[in-house]
């Protein structure tokens, strides 16, 4: 983990933070987050554990053991334009900070938008506006917002195991009381390039520690450049029985918000 705690002199070639505006990593403090952790944080313990820092504007950031980027990146109030990349959720590329540093890090939000008929038995996921799918929005609610530190959680289990994937930096509760994960970038290859793992290897491999990747198809494999297949977009995952609890309340939430 990188540490939060060296003289500011030692930049060792990082971000100037405090220019154009940037918010400095010297300018955090420690802090509790505020989701509720009783069904999570230990999955992140047991896997290495993770630093939680406060932002001066209110924003809590907590950083996981894979964490590769300077802290200043992942500071909201350092991002510059955001890139739209998602379909049924906001998903965000952020590919320069506020000073003109580049960066590759994409920014998931939760899903937030829920099938209100859904087309298979006990699924609460929603197909996005070319559907045809009735929708559900569902804000303010702490239990949707939980599912980015459980994507979190997955994705590093699958790093902790050797799986390709998403590798997960930092889970942000932001100031407004939503959360996001923070990913590196896959630069997808244009080569063509293919080593290792199929597809379906992947996946097999996951399943043996206990994931079950619903919705789990080519959409949801980049190829890097260096030719490996690599997971993304692992939240409407299943994995018993470590967020079996949690799939349990995001379910009665939605089935409270249709009956409301």
């Amino acid at each position: 983990m990188r540490a939060l705690q060296e003289s500011p002199q030692e930049t060792r070639g990082e971000i100037q933070p405090r220019e154009h505006g940037m918010v400095s990593r010297y300018d955090l403090f420690p802090t509790t987050a505020s989701f509720d952790r009783k069904y999570v944080s230990w999955v992140l313990d047991s896997y290495g554990g993770y630093e939680t820092w406060e932002t001066p504007s209110g924003d809590t950031i907590t950083l996981l053991l894979p964490c590769s980027v300077p802290v200043e990146t992942l500071i909201p109030d350092n991002w510059g334009v955001a890139v739209p990349m998602g379909n049924t959720r906001g998903v965000r590329g952020i590919d320069t900070l506020k000073n003109g540093s580049r960066v590759n890090i994409v920014v998931k939000s939760p899903e937030r938008v829920f099938a209100v008929e859904p087309t298979v038995k006990d699924d609460i996921w929603w197909g996005g506006t070319r559907s045809g799918q009735r929708g559900i929005y569902i804000g303010d609610n702490a239990v949707v917002e939980e599912q980015a530190a459980w994507e979190a959680a997955m994705l590093l289990a699958l790093y902790m195991h050797g799986i390709r994937a998403e590798v997960p930096q930092a889970i942000i509760e932001k100031r407004d009381g939503t959360s996001v994960v923070v990913v590196n970038e896959i630069l997808a290859s244009a080569r063509g390039l293919r080593r290792g793992p199929s597809t379906k290897e992947i996946l097999a491999q996951a399943e043996q520690f206990g994931f079950i990747p619903v919705d789990a198809n080519d959409r949801n494999i980049l190829t890097d450049t260096d030719g490996y297949n690599r997971i993304i977009d692992v939240n409407r995952w299943l994995w018993s029985p470590y967020a079996d609890e949690h799939r349990r309340r995001l379910h009665d939430v939605i089935q409270a918000a249709k009956a409301a």
